[in-house]
């Protein structure tokens, strides 16, 4: 669903994919309506909000987010200063997995 869709639901878990500079917000998009829109998208869930980015595009996504299109990314500048951490996804899933078990993780 779109980040307006989701306004007025309530959910457990939110994951807002395409967090990429570029695309959140739209280059062509009022700042702070974009703004307006993530902070929606964010407040739905209960417990868990996970966002997500692309450190690299290729293909016809790769062309979304305006002209270096193929250029390593970054996730939205308005992360930034914030209480929001990058994490590697593949080791912060590991990691969960080892404290589920009750085990370290590798």
């Amino acid at each position: 669903m779109t980040m307006i869709g989701s306004k007025g639901l309530t959910v457990r878990a939110t994951i807002v994919a395409g967090l990429d500079d570029g695309i959140v917000p739209r280059p062509d998009a009022d700042p702070n309506e974009e703004r307006r829109l993530l902070y929606v998208a964010m407040t739905r869930a209960k417990e868990f909000v996970f966002g997500t980015w692309a450190g690299r595009r290729t293909g016809p996504t790769a062309r979304a987010g305006g002209q270096n299109a193929r250029d390593w990314r970054q996730s939205s500048h308005f992360f930034d200063g914030g209480p929001v951490r990058s994490q590697n996804g593949r080791t912060y899933l590991r990691k969960r997995r080892g404290e589920a078990r009750g085990g370290i993780a590798r």
